[in-house]
């Protein structure tokens, strides 16, 4: 599947998985890293950004040492839990 151009496919996250944030929506020249605290299963059903049912995750960045929740795609895995 993709999003406007970039390719993505769903993969199940799990809280305390360590991630890092695509290429392609950086804020700054670095990735960020983070840990996942919550999953929401399926919260996006077939939107028009996204081509697939995927879900909502919240993540601790380590950097801002902040929470954002987004889309899973949104996300790499570095390390799973």
């Amino acid at each position: 599947m993709s999003i406007q151009g970039h390719k993505t496919k769903y993969i199940k996250y799990n809280i305390g998985d360590i991630v890092r944030e695509r290429d392609w929506i950086l804020i700054s020249d670095e990735p960020m890293y983070g840990i996942i605290t919550k999953v929401e299963r399926s919260a996006y059903k077939q939107t028009e950004w996204i081509p697939y049912t995927d879900d909502r995750v919240h993540v601790f960045w380590f950097q801002w040492s902040s929470m954002e929740i987004l889309p899973a795609c949104f996300l790499e895995l570095i390390s799973k839990a």
